[in-house]
C-alpha cells in the first residue's frame, strides 16, 4: 500500500537493477499494480479466486485499489490473494518454482 514492494520498478528506483520488466510475462514495467493484479499470471489467480469481480477492481490506483478492497466484507481473503500472488512471484523468480494456479488457490481457501 506504500509503493514498497520490490517490484523491479521500485528496485530501479533504488538502483539495485535496471531492468524494469517483469520476469513472469515480459510486460515493459513491474509496477506494485502490474505484479498484484495485472500481470496475466495473476489475473488467473483473481479470476479463480473471484470468479465475479467488483465492478471498480481494475479502476484504481494501488493504493486505492488495496485499501478499498481491503476493508470490505472479504477483506482477508483480498489480502490473502495479494501474498499468494507475491509468493507465486517470488517462488517463480528465485527458485524457478511453477506450481499451478490451483496450488495458489487452494492455499488461499484454506
Amino acid at each position: 500500500m506504500h509503493g514498497s514492494l520490490p517490484t523491479n520498478s521500485f528496485r530501479v528506483s533504488r538502483h539495485l537493477t535496471s531492468d524494469t520488466s517483469c520476469h513472469r510475462c515480459g510486460a515493459a514495467v513491474e509496477s506494485d499494480l502490474h505484479t498484484l493484479r495485472d500481470c496475466p499470471r495473476a489475473i488467473s489467480i483473481w479470476i479463480s479466486v473471484y470468479p465475479i469481480y467488483p465492478n471498480n477492481f481494475y479502476m484504481q490506483d494501488c493504493q486505492l485499489w488495496f485499501k478499498h478492497h481491503a476493508t470490505m466484507e472479504a477483506g482477508t481473503k483480498f489480502i490473502v490473494t495479494c501474498f499468494e500472488i507475491w509468493r507465486n512471484r517470488n517462488e517463480q523468480i528465485f527458485q524457478n518454482v511453477q506450481k499451478d494456479t490451483w496450488n495458489y488457490v487452494n492455499n488461499i481457501i484454506s
